[in-house]
């Protein structure tokens, strides 16, 4: 199956559903979760809410940019610019996730919002995954430059 198909089939499979959180991870990650809210037990014994669709964006250059392009966030912002900026993807559908001839992976969001994800080869490996899909009952799907689109861990 191609690269494009794999990523087309994840909007598919979750077009109804809506971002209900997105936050700061460690560093310069991002978490989205969207569909429905599940306890999850942590190795610790803890419980903690994800959604039924996770997406992590990690160990790339990042941008959110509103409907005329303007950068609004981007992976070297100070943690202050985070909140508000992310709050506007709060109830926002996912409307396409594709990648470009050059690699960059482009999620939209029906808010118009859209989060450009980039290789930032001075600071990670070719083989760093800088998205990864964790949708419930299936194999995490990841993408890192030099793999490309893979599923599985």
């Amino acid at each position: 199956m191609s690269e494009e198909r794999l990523l087309n089939d994840v909007v598919v499979r979750n077009q109804r559903t809506r971002i209900w959180r997105a936050k700061k991870g460690l560093g310069s990650f991002l978490v989205l979760d969207l569909g429905e809210r599940r306890q999850v037990l942590r190795r610790a014994g803890d419980t903690m809410e994800r959604g039924s669709l996770q997406i992590w964006v990690q160990y790339c250059h990042w941008a959110l940019r509103d409907e005329r392009g303007s950068v609004l966030l981007d992976s070297g912002a100070p943690d202050s610019a985070y909140a508000d900026a992310l709050e506007r993807l709060d109830g926002a559908r996912l409307e396409s996730l594709g990648l470009s001839p050059s690699g960059e992976v482009l999620l939209c969001c029906s808010c118009g919002l859209s989060l450009a994800m980039a290789a930032d080869l001075a600071e990670y490996e070719r083989e760093d995954d800088f998205l990864t899909i964790y949708e419930e009952g299936r194999e995490p799907l990841s993408y890192s430059p030099a793999r490309g689109v893979y599923s599985g861990e």
